[in-house]
């Protein structure tokens, strides 16, 4: 018998000791508002300002969690799953307040920060892309076990769907691009220009968003209209943008676009904007001082502040014949006076020029023109010597950098040479009057009537004598 209550004693010592273990266990294993997760957010350039503020918290007693429910004063009318609408995110963000949460961290390896347990929206702000808010979660799997609490990520640059379906672009890269039709003309051509950029899908922390394009033109004019499209859609001046400048008389234009934010929840299409107008090229232009054309964007790239993107600028040539030709006489003399005509194959458009000596050199100069096929020839030469009837035909073959800036020419003459002695010689002299030519018969006519009229009056008188 007393065996049997030591064996008895034992046992409700040890059922004793295994209640209060699992009890302890279940203590434990309770979440908490204690517990922690990691949020991370990918795909956000380095340098960018990440918060998080929580819009729904966990809900806790003694037994663990028993639901959740929206952080005043936010609003979201699921309250089973959570998931915000647009219009819900959209006010969200212009409430955000309290406590902020940052995340650290950069491109490679996403934005992180150790959270409680809840749902957080997040607010991006960078400087090349725009980035609308991002709403992620640390939740629980199961609501009595603090382990089953996970880790929430979500990557910045995906789209999103909110309740009603409305796909947002959750980043937006800021940039604008500027090209131009030809990257060599003649004096006087027109060239068309071409700017493209499209309006971030600004978040609702953003008021009133700057979205602005600037462009700049040197050695050329403005000369058409400046036409605006969004969506692919013609766009209206007062109502969708306002434009200054851009007149003959201008070297500028501003287009400052109009109420930006109602852009937020469009696709990339439908905010892409461009921007078109021709330009006449200047004789100022030269193949070291080429037609420029800046284009600048201003845009709002944090609430309340405004930034620069990267310009983009196009280069527009022309092309001189400097020293390739000059005019010698047959001595090799410098001879000035001479007039060459230089024909485009193509275009059939004539250039002239007379030849000065320049620094002891007679060049036959030309400027403002178009890389292709020329004839020369010359047309009118100095007087006292004989016209050149050579035709030469040459050719000027420019190459470009990528970024459009001229890298080297090439002006050919006859297919293999670099420059050329264009020569005349002096006219024959001729006989003229005066000369020894007719000296001679002028002398000889007068010897001639000297004699006759001696024969003459010689007769008259024998005939008086008679």
């Amino acid at each position: 018998m007393k065996k049997m209550r030591k064996i008895f004693a034992v046992l409700l010592t040890l059922a004793m000791v295994l209640g209060m273990s699992m009890t302890s266990f279940a203590a434990e294993n309770t979440p908490s508002d204690a517990d922690t997760a990691t949020i991370t957010v990918t795909e956000i350039e380095d340098g960018a300002t990440v918060k998080a503020y929580r819009i729904v918290e966990p809900q806790y007693n003694e037994h663990g969690l028993y639901g959740y429910k929206v952080v005043s004063p936010y609003q979201i009318a699921d309250t089973t799953n959570f998931v915000p609408t647009f219009d819900e995110i959209t006010t969200i963000a212009k409430q955000v307040s309290g406590t902020a949460i940052t995340l650290s961290g950069d491109l490679e390896h996403g934005y992180k920060a150790t959270v409680g347990a809840g749902e957080y929206i997040v607010i991006i702000e960078s400087t090349n892309y725009t980035y609308n808010p991002v709403v992620v979660s640390a939740a629980y799997a199961t609501a009595n076990n603090k382990a089953s609490l996970a880790n929430g990520t979500i990557a910045a640059t995906d789209k999103w769907t909110l309740a009603e379906e409305k796909s947002v672009a959750k980043s937006s890269e800021v940039k604008i691009e500027k090209t131009v039709s030809q990257p060599d003309v003649a004096v006087g051509d027109k060239v068309d220009y071409t700017i493209n950029g499209t309006i971030p899908s600004y978040g609702a922390q953003f008021e009133n968003p700057v979205y602005k394009i600037t462009d700049t033109i040197t050695n050329a004019k403005y000369a058409s209209d400046i036409t605006v499209t969004i969506g692919g859609k013609p766009a209206t001046v007062g109502t969708d943008y306002t434009i200054t400048g851009g007149t003959e008389n201008d070297n500028n234009f501003e287009i400052t676009f109009l109420n930006v934010g109602k852009y937020y929840n469009m696709t990339d299409t439908e905010r892409a904007v461009v921007i078109t107008y021709k330009a006449e090229i200047l004789a100022t232009a030269t193949s070291t001082n080429p037609a420029i054309n800046t284009a600048k964007l201003t845009y709002s790239n944090k609430p309340g502040e405004t930034k620069d993107a990267t310009e983009k600028k196009t280069y527009t040539y022309t092309f001189e014949l400097d020293d390739q030709f000059t005019k010698v006489d047959e001595n090799g003399n410098p001879l000035d006076g001479c007039t060459f005509t230089l024909t485009n194959n193509e275009t059939n458009k004539v250039y002239t020029c007379t030849t000065e000596i320049i620094d002891g050199k007679a060049k036959i100069h030309f400027e403002g023109l178009d890389a292709g096929e020329y004839t020369l020839v010359e047309t009118v030469a100095k007087e006292g010597y004989s016209i050149n009837n050579t035709k030469y035909t040459v050719k000027i073959t420019p190459e470009y950098n990528t970024d459009g800036t001229l890298k080297s020419k090439t002006i050919t003459i006859d297919g293999n040479k670099a420059k050329v002695e264009v020569q005349n010689t002096k006219i024959s002299a001729l006989p003229s009057t005066g000369g020894i030519g007719t000296t001679i018969f002028t002398i000889a006519g007068c010897v001639i009537m000297i004699a006759a009229a001696g024969l003459f009056f010689a007769s008259r008188k024998k005939s008086d004598n008679k």
